[in-house]
């Protein structure tokens, strides 16, 4: 317990053994999360706490916030990280495991994007933010899953009043279409350059990612066009 320090928090109600277990992996497994090695347990009523061993891993779950974990055969269960304690500081828990739409006037858009695209903007913090300051300017906010090669924006329930659903559908299709002119996907077949890419693979940066398909040779370059077009 002494070497996990760095805490985390979230609101959850009856959450079984397996969902805890899932949770537990999925916030250990830092490609998946951020997280890193770390426990976790209920502090409350309905709040749990996770606890890394390292503050780095504490620091990449918090920049992301709200986390989707898959769960073979079951609903995804959905958690918002919060850095300190609700119950604690008196605040009302504002989200939920498996938590479902808050109101009728909630609409949501699934968008299906490639898998790469969507690990490129899980995994970089500054794509991440440019996605979530568009959208935000549309009153939205949005959940990345991967292993479904989904994007799925949720429209603010305040701002049914004053954004129709014609007109918000089409703000984020025009959010979707300025994106895919800004971060571009270049499959590279050729061994010999898959190779070149993958010995400079250090020369990657937050705008800019190499993924290698280790079966096929294939290098998958993700990144922002200006970047992607030098390759």
């Amino acid at each position: 317990m002494e070497n996990y320090q760095h805490a985390v928090f979230f609101e959850a109600k009856s959450l079984s053994d397996e969902e805890l277990r899932q949770i537990q992996i999925y916030f250990k497994i830092k490609r998946r999360s951020g997280g890193g090695d770390c426990e976790i347990y209920k502090v409350g009523n309905s709040t749990y706490k996770i606890s890394f061993r390292n503050k780095n891993a504490q620091e990449r779950v918090l920049e992301r916030k709200d986390h989707v974990i898959t769960v073979e055969g079951q609903e995804d269960i959905h958690v918002l990280i919060r850095h300190e304690n609700v119950a604690e500081s008196s605040e009302q828990p504002t989200a939920s495991v498996n938590q479902k739409c808050a109101s009728a006037k909630s609409v949501e858009k699934v968008l299906k994007l490639d898998h790469y695209l969507l690990r490129f903007f899980s995994e970089c913090k500054s794509p991440y933010s440019d996605l979530e300051k568009r959208l935000s300017k549309v009153s939205s906010t949005f959940k990345i899953n991967t292993d479904c090669e989904e994007l799925v924006v949720t429209r603010d329930p305040a701002a049914a009043d004053v954004l129709s659903l014609k007109k918000w559908e089409f703000a984020v299709d025009e959010v979707f279409e300025t994106l895919k002119l800004r971060y571009i996907i270049h499959f590279e077949v050729e061994s010999d350059k898959s190779a070149i890419l993958e010995k400079t693979s250090f020369l990657q940066s937050d705008n800019f990612k190499v993924y290698f398909e280790e079966l096929t040779c294939l290098a998958v370059v993700v990144g922002e066009r200006t970047e992607v077009e030098k390759i």
